[in-house]
């Protein structure tokens, strides 16, 4: 019988497949064309193959690579020095003498994981205190992560005369977007050197340049701290030192204190030796609050706080009354400011308001009045007449003084009709 002619393969290969053997590989198998769409003897294969979307080091719209001819007899051909965790588009087409039939449907297969080949951005180390630092950093660039960041390990250990002492020890963060970490535990006064890596399955990659930093010098715990009431108008504060570790000097104390309602507190400082204070001037009806820290080469340690309320009292002072306004023919507006701070002496409950007619007998009248105001209207006065007002206020404990009356005249009625600077 006599030979059809040669044409090319009017299908492609079949039973594509592709798998990762590691992370710049990818092992490409298949089969041949039917034999009936082969279309004469096989010369060999040709194996086509793209990134998939952008890539590190390579612009977008790229001609695909394409492996040597592969023979006839092969079915299979290992891709190498791919890009580690990326995806690639492969097609296989058959050929015969005459050509090149059409490609198999693409194929897209991703190379493997590999460890990270940059170490984490912009890491910054911050003191917090003498035992603990917080590590903070920015993830590996994209083109660079080499798989999917799993976590983040922290390495630190101590060092002396630019040495390394001791061996380095490991923090793991094992949270992908993770991008701060505090470590504890560290000896105070002392040089540390720190690196972050971040890890994928396949393991830790490039740590970052190390960043030194020296943790602070140890600070004392709160000193022991006491305040009692002398007098009505006194208190002594007294101290004892902290407990100390050893080889921390003391170099003395920091005494904040004041009204808590009233900021800021003032502040003294003390040599170590000294040991209790006494402040005078104290009122009535308040809460002070004492604080005190002392003091070492690291800095101020913890406070100790302390508060004394004093017992409240009648008012030792009175309101103070502003002048008149909107005076007319029947009223009066009022206004006035509690007592000063230091007479209060406590919570201000009422005001009572006390008014009558310049020179009437008999007692004047009172109006109580709640704390919140500082203003009044006294309505139904007569025209053109005098009135002598005073104000005191109230705490729970009673009654402060009246302050000093003050007198105010009423308008007298429509003066259209009186005339003005009438002379015969």
């Amino acid at each position: 019988s006599e030979r059809t002619l040669q044409a090319k393969p009017s299908a492609p290969p079949q039973d594509v497949k592709c798998r990762s053997t590691s992370s710049t590989s990818l092992l490409v198998s298949w089969g041949p064309p039917p034999l009936e769409s082969q279309n004469g003897d096989l010369t060999g294969f040709r194996v086509r193959y793209q990134v998939v979307g952008p890539s590190e080091g390579a612009g977008d719209n790229m001609e695909p690579m394409e492996e040597p001819m592969v023979l006839p007899n092969e079915e299979r051909v290992l891709l190498q020095r791919l890009e580690k965790w990326t995806q690639y588009s492969i097609t296989v087409s058959a050929s015969t003498a005459v050509g090149m039939g059409p490609e198999s449907e693409p194929l897209v297969c991703r190379t493997d994981e590999d460890v990270p080949g940059a170490s984490p951005r912009r890491v910054e180390v911050e003191v917090l205190n003498s035992t603990a630092l917080k590590v903070m950093w920015r993830s590996v660039i994209p083109g660079k992560q080499n798989g999917q960041i799993r976590g983040y390990q922290v390495h630190y250990v101590r060092v002396e005369n630019g040495e390394s002492r001791g061996l380095p020890l490991i923090k793991d963060v094992m949270l992908a977007d993770a991008q701060e970490m505090v470590i504890g535990g560290l000896k105070p006064d002392t040089t540390y050197s720190i690196t972050v890596a971040a890890y994928t399955t396949k393991g830790d990659g490039t740590r970052s340049k190390p960043k030194v930093v020296v943790t602070k010098g140890a600070v004392p715990g709160p000193p022991y701290l006491s305040v009692v009431q002398n007098s009505k108008s006194s208190a002594t504060v007294h101290w004892d030192p902290p407990d100390l570790t050893n080889g921390m000097d003391l170099q003395g104390y920091r005494l904040q204190f004041g009204r808590k309602d009233v900021s800021p507190l003032a502040t003294l400082e003390f040599a170590p030796q000294e040991r209790q204070y006494s402040v005078g001037n104290i009122h009535r009806g308040a809460t002070y609050l004492f604080k005190i820290s002392a003091k070492s080469r690291g800095g101020f340690g913890e406070e100790a706080v302390a508060e004394l309320t004093i017992p409240e009292n009648s008012p030792g002072g009175y309101p103070q009354m502003n002048e008149g306004s909107n005076i007319t023919c029947c009223s009066v507006q009022l206004s006035w400011s509690p007592p000063v701070l230091a007479e209060r002496n406590g919570v201000i409950t009422e005001y009572t308001l006390a008014y009558k007619e310049a020179g009437a007998g008999g007692s004047p009248l009172e109006l109580r009045l709640p704390p919140n105001l500082s203003s009044f209207v006294l309505n139904s006065l007569k025209p053109n007449s005098a009135y002598d007002v005073k104000i005191r206020a109230h705490t729970s404990i009673g009654p402060g003084p009246y302050s000093p009356p003050i007198q105010y005249r009423t308008v007298a009625i429509d003066p259209a009709d009186v005339p003005k600077n009438f002379t015969v």
